[in-house]
């Protein structure tokens, strides 16, 4: 589809708005990969066949000591996405997006200033607070960005945290290959201190100004955001209706007077009718929140989340040029982690293109068969890797090609579209605490992907770990094909029709 230019001057509002917001998912990409590329750094005193000056005094470290530094950043992660709902709630998008920007500068200062005396809990503290900054970006990033774009262009727009989010991953591995890892982790400040500023010059969410009684904020929001049309724009008094209230206005102060002669004698019992009525509405906000149009799409959300995890490709990013160098691949560690990056940023481009086109349920199910065919593929090699300690160079270029199509599988549909959806299936009343639920399951299991990663393979051996994650791409399929309803062009007001049974959607 080609715009013209009144088009473009309508949307880019929308896109500049999502290209700030995404500035944390940037940031979240290299943070992740930061470990591939500084643990051999930090840890090993000779890298690349020469004296490695920047490895910590203490080096090489023990086995549990590196996976900790690997897996603190999604344990601080849950503990950020706990959190996340009270800032997203009382504050509101915009201030949550700074404040994890804020967290992000401290986390990385923390890692790189370790560096002057090799402290090890230093970058462990870091690593959390990283963490704490991606568990509260990741509801807050696509919350704002499905209640600030119009539908027709939320699908390709809510893919653009999940496109940052592989460029900061290759960015990561580009310049963690050429620096050290504290030098990495002061690169890093740039990103969240673009979020800041950009924030700084973007308004509020409609909907959350909205549900906070500013109307009038929420409508000069909306409009600045041009989302005419869309069912969640705020609208403002009529005339009738303020000259209806202006008369009840007069009429009440003539009869002030005598309401406050028996106010003594009524302020008990208002208390308690104001009591029995907050109980009243506190009992139905929980009867909702545990009914079916509350439950069924976080449900969705959280198996979505398991698997998007569980897929096999977190592994791959945290621990790209271990992975490599396990396989017994002829191709160089580093080489082979800078293209899987450029091909992960490419496919995951090509999903936001594809996202409104082709729809949400379609791109799941082919990224699971592709993930399926190309891990379960990449298990042989560890397999055939068992009984030949060095791969034949005939097929020393088979296990490269299958982690770029594990990506390129993972970066059409697993990798952004969890996140797309986690901003359209809520309903708007429970958005924030379903966001950081949704979230907090995410990150728990990427923490005992990473955490147990070793374990499993000295239990399973790395074949068998890859076989299970091949197993779970596959139950995926299935999962999308029987149970994931689509939302493709539905705005959020249908879907939560849907959802509630008021209204279902056709298929799209």
């Amino acid at each position: 589809m080609i715009l013209n230019f009144p088009q473009l001057r309508k949307i880019w509002p929308q896109v500049f708005a999502t290209l700030i917001s995404s500035m944390a998912y940037l940031t979240v990409g290299i943070m992740r990969s930061w470990a591939a590329t500084a643990v051999p750094s930090l840890n090993k005193p000779e890298l690349r066949g020469e004296i490695n000056e920047w490895a910590l005094a203490t080096s090489p470290q023990k086995p549990e000591i590196i996976s900790w530094i690997v897996s603190t950043l999604p344990l601080g992660a849950i503990c950020g996405s706990l959190i996340s709902s009270f800032p997203l709630n009382y504050l509101g998008r915009r201030p949550t997006l700074i404040l994890a920007g804020t967290i992000f500068i401290i986390a990385n200062l923390l890692i790189g200033l370790a560096q002057l005396d090799d402290i090890v809990p230093m970058i462990l503290v870091g690593r959390v607070m990283g963490g704490i900054g991606v568990g509260i970006t990741m509801p807050a990033t696509v919350i704002y960005i499905s209640e600030t774009t119009h539908s027709s262009l939320r699908g390709r727009l809510g893919c653009i945290p999940a496109l940052l989010l592989a460029l900061g991953v290759l960015l990561g591995y580009a310049i963690g290959a050429g620096v050290a890892w504290h030098q990495l982790a002061y690169i890093s400040l740039i990103p969240p201190g673009i979020l800041i500023l950009g924030m700084c010059f973007l308004p509020e969410s409609p909907v959350w100004l909205t549900r906070n009684g500013k109307v009038q904020l929420a409508i000069k929001s909306s409009d600045w955001f041009n989302l005419e049309n869309e069912s969640t724009k705020p609208t403002a008094p009529s005339a009738n209706s303020t000259q209806e209230k202006d008369n009840n206005n007069f009429s009440e102060e003539k009869t002030e007077q005598r309401e406050n002669k028996t106010e003594e004698n009524t302020n008990t019992t208002e208390d308690n009718g104001k009591l029995e009525e907050a109980q009243a509405e506190q009992q139905e906000i929980t009867q909702k929140f545990i009914s079916r149009g509350v439950l069924h799409p976080l449900s969705l959300s959280m198996v979505l989340m398991f698997l998007q995890s569980w897929s096999g490709i977190n592994v791959l990013v945290f621990k790209t040029v271990e992975i490599f160098n396990a396989v017994g691949s002829s191709i160089d560690d580093y080489v082979a982690t800078a293209v899987v990056g450029i091909v992960q940023l490419v496919a995951t481009g090509g999903s936001v293109v594809l996202a409104d086109k082709a729809g949400r349920r379609i791109l799941l199910m082919i990224s699971s068969l592709v993930m399926t065919v190309s891990i379960g593929i990449l298990g042989l090699c560890f397999y055939l890797k068992g009984s030949e300690p060095l791969m034949p160079d005939s097929i020393g270029w088979l296990p490269l090609v299958c982690i770029i199509l594990a990506f390129i599988g993972f970066s059409v549909g697993f990798g952004p579209i969890p996140f797309l959806i986690m901003g359209e299936l809520f309903p708007a009343r429970y958005r924030n605490i379903l966001g950081s639920i949704s979230s907090v399951t995410n990150l728990t299991t990427l923490f005992f992907l990473l955490r147990f990663f070793t374990d499993m393979t000295r239990a399973m051996t790395f074949h068998g770990v890859f076989w299970l994650y091949t197993a779970i791409n596959l139950a995926g399929f299935f999962f999308v094909f029987f149970f994931l309803p689509e939302t493709k062009g539905r705005n959020l007001a249908e879907i939560e029709d849907h959802f509630s049974g008021r209204k279902k959607m056709n298929s799209a």
